[in-house]
């Protein structure tokens, strides 16, 4: 299998450090699905000191396919894929982790239905897995993280008719069964009171609270949870405005809750909160609960900590004829933002879904979607009508700044970037190559030196 390289563009800051760095994109499978590397929420790639392992979703003979496969470092070779499941449709791509003794552990599901979870019955291998469990009801998008202690959290969305839609904390400590699970958050769904009955909320798009987090959660050294989340959902119809789409649904702020007891109290910013808390409960780290005054639909990656402490994660801001890319990060216990794409290539506009992750020496590494400045459409950028996308990778500078601007010779469109989540020596990224329409995409593994 020949290696193809990546082209660097060189960044516009005067004070920048462009570096040269080769990534190699491996070709991983040709039967992947038209969401093979989503979604954001989940993390796709595990690692030990001799193996690194990652999944995606296959399409087969009409089937969806949970797949995993495995390099072993020292002999520098791919395993076959194994598939463990198959799912219901594109959204039911799963999240990994790997535990301390090497056993892998795999969350996955249907498109709001019960999540389920599988766990290797060897340690560092992928042919054999215990039955799978099934974990709470009305699920979509798994995000999975493992504790030191081996401890797992699931996070979802959970869907409800004709009501509010939320987030869903569950855990399962070592040995024992899966929590009922604990609802966190919730849609504004029922807060649209000027033209929202409980009987007829014939002004709403949809007769729902459908909401689309992108939510993300990490565990800090000292065990604070945090969870980051953006906060899409159809708006009152007769509210025609700057950040909404065809549908009338847009995403008017992200946040940022955690809890420093293992889940028996949350906070945002420096708040107490509910749960479930609503936006009005939140701390807004971009955009408003006002919408009529909000601008711009706003995307969100995973979350990452500095230095097993400080939480990062970027976000783009979305209007009608430019997107830019933020980073948001806290230090000393507050929020900051700053827009880390406004002197890169003046020839692509970048957004999300993107993927971050520090590396052992504590650079940043994200991996963006972007697309030609002259191509870009705010309604083309997700779904059935994305086309023209390819994804960018930046380094990013400890005064948070680009160090390094790198596009993968991947052909376009590609799009659905998934960096680990967890800190290793070299981050490593999975992407999604051909159309959104298309259940005939590829599959690509890159590594960044």
């Amino acid at each position: 299998m020949g290696l193809i390289f990546l082209s660097v563009v060189g960044c516009c800051m005067a004070q920048s450090k462009t570096t040269s760095p080769t990534l190699k994109p491996i070709l991983l499978s040709t039967d992947g699905s038209s969401r093979a590397t989503a979604y954001i929420d989940s993390n796709k790639i595990a690692e030990t000191e001799n193996f690194v392992f990652v999944t995606y979703l296959d399409f087969e003979n009409g089937e969806y396919l949970i797949k995993v496969k495995r390099f072993d470092k020292e002999e520098g070779k791919w395993s076959k894929p194994t598939a463990i499941d198959k799912v219901e449709d594109n959204h039911g791509g799963g999240s990994i982790v790997v535990d301390s003794k090497g056993y892998l552990h795999i969350a996955y599901g249907p498109h709001i239905g019960p999540f389920y979870y599988r766990s290797s019955t060897e340690k560092e291998q992928i042919d054999s897995w215990e039955e799978r469990i099934s974990v709470g009801s009305n699920m979509t998008y798994p995000s999975l993280v493992i504790s030191k202690e081996d401890k797992l959290y699931l996070l979802g969305r959970h869907s409800i008719s004709r009501g509010p839609w939320g987030l869903y904390l569950f855990t399962k400590e070592k040995g024992k069964d899966w929590s009922n699970g604990q609802e966190l958050v919730r849609s504004n769904y029922i807060f649209w009171k000027d033209f929202y009955t409980a009987d007829n909320p014939k002004n709403l798009t949809i007769k729902n609270g459908y909401t689309r987090w992108n939510k993300s959660i990490a565990l800090a050294n000292d065990g604070t949870i945090h969870i980051s989340f953006k906060n899409y959902e159809m708006l009152p119809r007769n509210y025609k405005l700057e950040f909404t789409d065809k549908r009338n649904g847009g995403s008017y702020f992200v946040s940022h809750i955690y809890s420093k007891d293992d889940g028996e109290t949350w906070y945002s910013g420096n708040k107490n909160i509910p749960t479930p808390a609503y936006p009005k409960d939140l701390e807004i780290i971009s955009g408003g609960l006002d919408i009529k005054r909000v601008k711009a639909n706003h995307g969100i990656s995973n979350i990452v900590l500095k230095n097993g402490i400080d939480p990062y994660f970027v976000f783009s801001k979305e209007e009608m004829f430019n997107s830019g890319l933020f980073l948001a990060y806290m230090a000393s216990g507050q929020w900051h933002t700053t827009q880390i794409t406004k002197d890169a290539d003046l020839n692509a506009v970048y957004y999300c879904p993107a993927s971050i992750t520090f590396n052992d020496k504590g650079e940043l590494w994200v991996a963006a979607t972007s697309i030609e400045k002259e191509k870009y459409n705010r309604n083309e950028l997700w779904g059935t009508e994305q086309k023209h996308s390819f994804v960018t990778v930046f380094k990013i500078s400890q005064d948070h700044n680009i160090d390094t601007v790198l596009v993968p010779k991947v052909p376009r469109p590609n799009w659905l970037p998934s960096i680990s989540h967890f800190t290793g020596p070299k981050p490593k990224l999975l992407l999604t190559q051909g159309e959104s329409t298309s259940d005939k995409t590829k599959v690509y593994y890159l590594e960044m030196e």
